[in-house]
């Protein structure tokens, strides 16, 4: 489900329908491609920055979207 949405998003990022690609790349960060029962402390450096710059790259899409369209 988390690789569906990464496509969906870069999907709607190349159509220019950045609202659309922020959502879905926030859905994705739902299904957690690591092990869920791992808790965030405990996970490899690796996968929190991953993580992390997954949700600032959402982050950076919704801004681009704000100074686009003046939302």
């Amino acid at each position: 489900m988390y690789g569906g949405f990464v496509l969906l998003c870069l999907y709607f990022f190349l159509t220019g329908s950045y609202q659309d690609a922020a959502v879905n790349l926030g859905i994705g960060l739902i299904f957690d491609p690591f092990d869920q029962t791992v808790r965030w402390e405990n996970r490899p450096r690796w996968q929190r920055v991953w993580l992390i710059v997954h949700l600032l790259v959402m982050i950076g899409i919704v801004l681009l979207y704000w100074k686009t369209f003046g939302a």
